[in-house]
């Protein structure tokens, strides 16, 4: 290139100075070789620079400035990222060097973990925390419940009918109130539907960034069945130990009753066969006769009514059938037609709230024969009868109540004698004192019993409670 030319020094001049800002930011020369240049530029072309080219150079310059600037600043970002690498390689080494070192620890451990829970015979399961979706369940949890890996993984305990409603509201009530739940016992039920008691334990668990549920499971079913059978065995037992205490009860009481009514004939008896032995005439031997078949009549029925307690007392097991208080004691009013008829009698029942008993037929009527014929029988000369009938259901219980306005019984002389045999409180011609004997006998045989509130002059209530356990 020829410098002759003013225009052409000056183009070659600004060339330079672009070339020279691109050799400095590549690195290959450094800035006081590019100032030397310039100052040959200016030694060979004094005369031909001019205030634009003066201009071009201050630009050229300022801008060579910024740039150095930049390429320093850039210079150390470099270093600094030399220094970053190295201490990432560090790093990655030392890391590498932990893992083979801690590897086959972290890997026994998995191992163990993975065991334990497979072969752990409590129920384990693994759930989502926010849906309760099963992540993972073992082996127990499978046997109890019946259900492949398959087939629980992925839904819900409520979708497979594991789990219901009220039972899932329990828990989650319990795990927000505590944060945990410890040993509740709940029933779950299995594929087939059947229950399975269990106690129930959760605990909320992080995995990484998420939150799981670790449910506890132990299934005590067949505990629950023994306990259920040894519940049942003793209120059996219990059963059985108070039935045995009224039989030893009813058997002193028959053996105090046989005593006492027999010791009264067999007296009478022996009296009058030795007066019949001691007579001479036969006027007085046929009277001695006429009263031995008196004695020996009332010792006969007597002893029928002795054997008939004794039937009750031991036939315990008579077959019961679905009865209507109703219907029965419509049967038993047919009976006492002219008596009730007679008498004017007004009677009620109320049936309503228990009106079906299972009790033997023969029992019940005789129960509501004895307290109606008894209300008429001991009904007030200064009233019209009223008699009242009426059941009740008490959580099971069916009870009877039979009320009257008759002469009453004074309790505090009475009480201890109103059922035993052969007791009456008032006169009539009729009365044996067998009617509320035989009642308390019927209705204590089947596991029942009788009670009695009374007024003198106002009238008495009988309550009947009918064994509830034999319903």
């Amino acid at each position: 290139m020829h410098l002759s030319n003013p225009q052409n020094i000056l183009n070659s001049s600004i060339l330079y100075l672009l070339t020279g800002i691109s050799v400095i930011m590549s690195g290959t020369i450094g800035l006081l070789e590019w100032i030397l240049g310039i100052s040959i530029v200016e030694i060979l072309m004094p005369q031909y620079i001019t205030s634009a080219f003066g201009t071009v150079l201050f630009t050229v310059l300022f801008v060579l400035l910024g740039v150095l600037v930049i390429r320093k600043t850039l210079q150390e970002s470099e270093q600094k990222k030399v220094v970053a690498e190295q201490t990432t390689l560090e790093l990655n080494k030392r890391i590498e060097e932990m893992v083979l070192h801690q590897s086959p620890d972290i890997q026994y451990s998995h191992e163990l973990f993975v065991k334990l829970f497979e072969s752990n015979p409590t129920g384990i399961v693994i759930s989502k925390f926010e849906n309760g979706e099963y992540i993972n369940v073992n082996q127990a949890v499978l046997d109890m419940f019946k259900y492949t890996h398959e087939e629980m993984i992925g839904h819900t305990a409520t979708e497979l009918s594991i789990l219901d409603i009220p039972t899932r509201q329990k828990l989650i009530n319990l795990l927000n109130q505590q944060g945990r739940i410890l040993n509740t016992d709940i029933t779950l039920r299995n594929k087939d539907g059947m229950p399975r008691h269990c106690i129930f334990s959760m605990e909320k668990l992080i995995m990484g960034n998420e939150q799981y549920l670790m449910s506890f499971i132990y299934d005590i079913t067949d505990r629950k069945i023994i306990e259920n059978n040894l519940v049942e065995a003793h209120q059996k037992l219990e059963i059985l130990t108070k039935k045995l205490i009224k039989q030893n009860q009813q058997l002193r009481a028959f053996a105090h009753i046989t005593s006492h009514n027999l010791r009264a004939p067999v007296s009478n008896l022996n009296l009058l066969l030795q007066f019949y032995k001691e007579s001479t005439t036969v006027e007085d031997k046929d009277e001695l006769v006429g009263n031995l078949d008196t004695v020996v009549d009332n010792l006969t029925d007597t002893l029928d009514e002795l054997l008939k307690t004794i039937s009750v007392q031991e036939d315990t097991t008579k077959e019961r059938m679905e009865l209507s208080f109703e219907d029965v004691f419509a049967s038993v009013e047919g009976m006492l037609k002219e008596q009730l008829a007679e008498s004017k009698a007004i009677v009620s029942t109320d049936f309503y709230k228990a009106p079906i008993i299972s009790y033997p037929r023969v029992y019940l009527e005789s129960i509501l024969f004895n307290l109606l014929s008894n209300a008429l029988k001991y009904s007030s000369p200064d009233r019209v009868p009223e008699i009242r009938l009426k059941t009740e259901n008490n959580h099971g219980e069916i009870i009877l109540k039979v009320e009257d306005n008759g002469l009453g019984i004074d309790l505090a002389k009475h009480r201890r004698n109103i059922f035993g045999m052969h007791k009456t409180f008032h006169r009539h011609k009729q009365a044996r004192g067998m009617g509320l004997f035989m009642t308390k006998t019927q209705v204590e045989a089947m596991g029942g019993e009788i009670t009695i509130e009374s007024v003198v002059n106002e009238g008495s209530i009988f309550t009947i409670i009918f064994n509830s356990t034999a319903q």
